[in-house]
């Protein structure tokens, strides 16, 4: 009886001898059709960095691989980040969009209607009396106020790039040039004015906001600055180093 006992303890030191000299733990690396190897191997997908995962954590840094002090290099700037309240950013963007919506209304003013008119005043930007399609003029006012709206959503790519942000920003452009409107020649009475800047409205947010979700679906190239490859070294080490762990709580 104790000699079969002893025999089958002599056996099993064999066979986790061969074990530890077919997988060395030192060297970190297993044969792939081995049952060890099938057994470690992550089944889970490679993980993809895109910005709507950078968006999701609240503390996020998107200063990915750029060293302070590197100028050549080129510096990805963004305006969101960690969810904080910061009512200048949100002014600056208001305004910003604002002006632009107002410089590229007057840019295809200026071919449009510039070139059917003597002079181009903001009687086009701001009466409601101009925008009609029973003259060839008011049918190009409108053609302007719709390409601004396209305009505009892209604007909005660069200056807000939150698609849930773009519905109040585009609201926030069009309640100010209604005010302005008002101001300037009454409140808006026809029908055609608020059909078009309704239209106006909904393309611009509309557009915005798919620009926007394409945008921060889109994956980062992490892979090519030098930090990020000294990031891959480490995470390569840190799963060879979690390998030998396993391998060795396993012999």
């Amino acid at each position: 009886m104790l000699d079969a006992e002893e025999s089958s303890i002599k056996n099993l030191k064999v066979k986790t001898c061969k074990r530890s000299q077919s997988y060395p733990a030192s060297k970190g690396v297993v044969p792939d059709s081995s049952p060890l190897r099938r057994h470690l191997r992550p089944t889970s997908p490679p993980l993809k960095l895109t910005h709507k995962s950078l968006l999701s954590n609240k503390n996020c840094c998107l200063n990915l691989g750029i060293n302070k002090g590197s100028s050549s290099r080129k510096r990805v700037i963004m305006f969101y980040g960690a969810s904080v309240w910061d009512p200048w950013l949100i002014v600056a963007q208001i305004v910003c969009l604002q002006c632009l919506y107002y410089l590229t209304l007057g840019f295809f003013l200026s071919f449009l209607v510039g070139t059917r008119v003597s002079h181009l005043t903001l009687v086009y930007f701001f009466d409601f009396a101009t925008i009609t399609t029973s003259t060839v003029t008011g049918c190009c006012v409108i053609a302007s106020l719709l390409l601004t709206s396209f305009a505009g959503a892209g604007y909005m790519v660069f200056l807000i790039e939150r698609a849930k942000k773009c519905l109040d920003f585009s609201a926030t452009l069009y309640i100010i040039h209604l005010f302005k409107c008002i101001i300037y020649g009454g409140w808006p009475s026809s029908i055609t004015w608020w059909v078009v800047n309704a239209t106006g409205f909904a393309v611009m947010a509309l557009l915005g906001e798919y620009l926007c979700i394409k945008r921060e679906l889109r994956e980062i190239p992490i892979a090519r600055s030098r930090s990020s490859k000294k990031f891959l070294h480490m995470l390569n080490k840190l799963r060879k180093q979690k390998l030998i762990h396993e391998m060795s709580s396993v012999f």
